[in-house]
């Protein structure tokens, strides 16, 4: 049997395209509930959006990415259809491929657990997102998938810290052996942060070395916290500061990164939360480490000597009274190392194409 005819791809012009069947039939399958109100409303809405074709002959649209570029290196990819005669043919592959690539740029899309399947085998992140109210009864996720040119991009020049609600104070840096315990300690910070922003809180995710079981660490909780854009900060900054954070400082020059922080108390541990947009390479590259680390034991233990080596050099150096950024300049060179492993091993123009 002969392997079926691959498809060819083509930017797609909306007024062109908008009344013909197979491009209703396709936003059709993206209709929930599929009324012709609906449908007419997502064919005014593809007038806003970038539009890749897949053909099976000329002529044939058999399948549809349709997408907006969001702040950075982003795209968002709003809507991914192919018509049942085509499926099995990796054609929804293909688009998302062609996407990536054509725009150097990090994909993000939103799904439920109808394809989160798909995302998965591909390589996406996956991360929990908020509810959605058409939808109230499903769980939603972000799915992320950076370029590699989008992370080995890094901003040049000073990244502009302001320091805000605090400063940087020098002091004994401890690497302690890892908690259980830690895993409890983000829940319970992460659901304060849904509940002060809801919807606005895209993304809550664990990072950082207290986010890998059996890695040594700071006892110190990292959560990257993704919102739509962090120059809004009418968004987000009254709701966290309501919520008993400290808007630590910013950094619009890096990512335009936000820290917020959470001190010690009796029964909860000192938090740091970084704010940065959906999409965001810098989160990509966290995630990724964090997977690693999470699957590699030899890693794993590698990174447990670096950062105690790093620890010691520092408390030596300055009679315990170093500073973190300091500590971290130390084993930059270990995490610079790995993250650049990890993305050698990203395809540049390919994708996995488990079915």
């Amino acid at each position: 049997m002969s392997s079926p005819r691959p498809v060819e791809l083509q930017w797609l012009e909306h007024a062109r395209w908008c009344a013909e069947p197979a491009f209703t039939r396709l936003l059709g399958l993206a209709a929930d509930p599929p009324d012709e109100a609906r449908l007419q409303g997502l064919v005014q809405h593809c007038a806003q959006l970038h539009l890749l074709g897949a053909f099976a002959s000329p002529g044939e649209l058999v399948g549809l990415a349709a997408y907006r570029r969001r702040p950075g290196q982003c795209v968002e990819l709003q809507y991914l259809a192919v018509l049942p005669q085509a499926q099995h043919r990796q054609v929804a592959s293909a688009l998302v491929q062609a996407l990536r690539t054509a725009e150097q740029a990090t994909v993000v899309a939103a799904t439920d657990d109808d394809a989160i399947g798909f995302y998965r085998a591909r390589g996406f992140l996956v991360s929990r997102a908020p509810r959605d109210p058409r939808w109230p009864a499903a769980t939603r996720y972000w799915c992320t998938l950076a370029h590699p040119a989008a992370l080995r991009q890094q901003p040049a020049g000073d990244p502009g810290v302001q320091y805000l609600d605090g400063a940087p104070a020098p002091g004994s840096i401890q690497v302690v052996p890892a908690d259980p315990g830690w895993a409890q300690h983000f829940e319970q910070l992460a659901e304060r942060l849904r509940q002060a922003l809801g919807a606005t809180a895209q993304v809550v995710e664990h990072v950082g070395s207290t986010s890998v079981p059996a890695l040594a660490a700071k006892p110190v909780i990292d959560i990257n916290l993704l919102v739509d854009d962090p120059r809004d900060e009418d968004s987000y900054v009254p709701q966290l500061r309501a919520a008993g954070l400290m808007f630590w400082l910013r950094e619009p020059g890096w990512h335009q990164h936000r820290l917020f922080k959470q001190l010690a108390t009796g029964s909860t541990l000192e938090a740091n939360i970084h704010l940065f947009a959906l999409g965001s390479a810098e989160h990509c590259r966290m995630v990724l480490l964090r997977d690693r680390l999470r699957s590699d034991p030899a890693v794993r233990r590698a990174y447990a000597r670096a950062k105690l080596d790093a620890a010691g050099q520092l408390n030596e150096r300055t009679a315990h009274q170093g500073l973190v950024m300091d500590y971290n300049r130390i084993k930059e060179p270990f995490i610079l190392g790995l993250l650049e492993q990890i993305i050698h091993g990203f395809p540049e123009d390919s994708l996995p194409t488990t079915a």
